[in-house]
């Protein structure tokens, strides 16, 4: 029989609730959710909405997206442009 090593990076958020804690995996999941299937406060273009449907897939069983620090600048990069879209508009904008 061959022994088998897990380790913690291999299992996604469960390997994440193990080093980090529940606190680290409910503001992964909830930065996730917010952009994913949010319907009112947020308007994402469906790329980004179908990329953290990616990352929250992938993320469970996994690698952690979060725990690495070359994936944050993609993180910080894809929020902005989301906030940038849920922006009105300047052209919306009337001259009175």
């Amino acid at each position: 029989m061959i022994n088998q090593i897990l380790y913690r990076g291999d299992i996604g958020l469960i390997g994440a609730l193990n080093k980090f804690g529940i606190v680290y995996v409910l503001v992964a999941l909830l930065i996730l959710l917010k952009v994913a299937f949010s319907r009112k406060k947020i308007i994402a273009p469906p790329y980004i909405r179908l990329l953290f449907i990616f990352f929250l897939l992938t993320s469970v069983t996994g690698v952690n997206y979060f725990e690495t620090t070359e994936n944050i600048p993609l993180f910080v990069f894809v929020l902005y442009i989301t906030e940038k879209a849920s922006e009105e508009p300047f052209h919306n904008y009337t001259n009175p």
